[in-house]
């Protein structure tokens, strides 16, 4: 048996995703000759989405035999500490701001000298745990971001670029554009559907409705455009009354609170463009919308904008927290200003470039695959 047959990994994931199980499952199906185990901390939660109602296609190595210890530092999983500290891995995957789990596994390889890397999509860390996390990451043989955002982040704050690797949400954008494709074929009928004018600009909003989205921006910046355009809110969250008070007294708002993953895809193909009107470490909304092919207007504070979006050819990105600005962007798009050619040009690149197969091969670099 050859030494790359008996390689083995092992990642360690907090919930289940599907823009971070699919990259796992292309890099399993892509390296046969190396045995990678799964884990799950956190077995109770199917997705960070429920509304999504997702299944991941991974199979996770732990049962959950015994209940984990819930700790101040978060979830202790002495099942997922057995397998690890017990497998003689070659190449150790974490995730997340270290709950106790990761943790201890982190410092289990520190001590040991033995290869780990950690997956994230911070783009600032506060607080107590600073310093503790710049430890971890400082030791950490690579380190998996979303993209240049995060990377950037992490290079100010002291870490060697040329461990960090970009790539680790990513959804097969080859698939996402076909399903787009056909859904645009039904958009009379979609548009009928969602009481959405067909005759209207639709601009479309996908996302948790929490402070830091601003959704209040985008419902002041909505005020003030003009008729025949139409914007289509989808999520749910503590802000959600604003968008329900907000569409009493406008009738161009229409909102969807829930939206299964498998229905989105067509609220894209519908859309004219997109808005992104707050801050988040990455954002799959926006690179799906980029795979769609519609302009985007986001903020410099959402970090996929500076990697789906280029400044004045396929999207707008404004200032953070600044209304009148976000206003003028949408009017902007609103009016053609956003060339066609150069929108298609980025959903090409998605496609045929920054793929699951893409992100698949950064995985393996992350890992040490050859």
């Amino acid at each position: 048996m050859s030494k790359l047959a008996k390689e083995k990994v092992a990642i360690i994931v907090q919930t289940a995703a599907p823009y971070r199980d699919n990259t796992i499952k292309k890099f399993i199906e892509e390296n046969p000759q190396v045995q990678v185990d799964c884990f799950l901390i956190n077995t109770q939660a199917k997705s960070m989405h429920p509304e999504w109602n997702y299944t991941t296609p991974l199979k996770f190595k732990n049962k959950r035999e015994k209940e984990p210890l819930n700790t101040p530092f978060g979830t202790l999983d002495f099942e997922i500490l057995k397998y690890v500290l017990r497998g003689k891995y070659s190449s150790i995957l974490i995730s997340g701001w270290f709950p106790a789990t990761s943790l201890l596994i982190a410092f289990f390889c520190i001590l040991f000298r033995k290869r780990f890397s950690v997956m994230l999509d911070s783009v600032e860390i506060n607080g107590k745990s600073k310093r503790l996390a710049l430890f971890i990451l400082k030791y950490a043989t690579t380190v998996f971001v979303p993209g240049n955002m995060s990377k950037n982040f992490l290079i100010r704050e002291g870490i060697v670029k040329s461990k960090i690797f970009k790539g680790v949400y990513t959804n097969d954008t080859e698939e996402m554009y076909q399903i787009i494709k056909s859904e645009k074929e039904k958009e009379q009928e979609l548009r009928e559907k969602y009481n959405i004018p067909q005759e209207d600009y639709l601009f479309l909003f996908v996302g948790k409705l929490i402070p830091s989205r601003k959704i209040r921006n985008l419902l002041n910046a909505i005020a003030k455009q003009e008729k025949h355009s139409s914007f289509l809110i989808v999520g749910d969250g503590p802000d959600r009354h604003f968008v329900t008070e907000a569409k009493e007294e406008n009738s161009n708002i229409v909102y969807l609170p829930s939206v299964p993953l498998k229905d989105l895809h067509s609220l894209y193909a519908i859309a004219n463009a997109y808005i992104h009107p707050g801050k988040e470490p990455f954002s799959l909304a926006l690179v799906e919308a980029a795979v769609a092919g519609i302009p985007i207007v986001t903020t410099d504070e959402v970090g996929a904008a500076f990697d789906v979006v280029r400044q004045n050819e396929n999207g707008l990105i404004v200032q953070f927290d600044d209304v009148e600005e976000l206003t003028s962007a949408i009017c902007q798009v609103r009016n053609g200003e956003i060339a066609r050619e150069k929108v298609s040009a980025m959903s090409h690149y998605l496609v045929t470039e920054r793929n699951i197969l893409w992100s698949a091969s950064q995985l393996a670099k992350v890992l040490g695959i050859k």
